[in-house]
This record gives C-alpha cells, structure tokens and sequence, in this order.
C-alpha cells in the first residue's frame, strides 16, 4: 500500500493542491516543509478524498498518481 502526500502549497494557475504517491514521485515532490502526509491508502482516489479533509482543490500529480489526475 503506497505512502501519499499532499503539497500544501497550491500550483499557481489551478490553485490545485497535489496528491503525490511518495515511493513512486521522482522529481516532483513538494520539499519536506511543504508536505503533508496522508498515510498510506490502497490507491489514489482514497488519498485525494483524505486531501480533501484540508483543501477544497485536490488533484493527482500527472507525473506519479496519474489516475487522478484529470486530463
């Protein structure tokens, strides 16, 4: 069950918070005092749902939880 975290800063177009899959982000992590963790969830979906709980605006990161990121 992968580790997710949310970056608490929004992208600055969107205003989307991202929902990134840790073990799997290469290059597009938030550095540590911009992250949120999520705790471990069997896939994205769940993890944007708890993102939800902090930020109205959440989405996948298209680079390392794709599912949810809509296209």
């Amino acid at each position: 069950m992968p580790h997710y975290c949310v970056n608490e800063n929004s992208l600055p177009v969107s205003g989307h918070h991202e929902v990134h899959d840790v073990a799997s982000a290469e290059g597009c992590l938030p550095g540590l005092e911009h992250r949120r963790s999520l705790g471990w969830h069997p896939d994205c979906t769940s993890a944007v749902a708890a993102a939800r709980r902090y930020f109205a605006v959440v989405r996948g990161c298209f680079e390392c939880a794709r599912d949810c990121h809509p296209t």
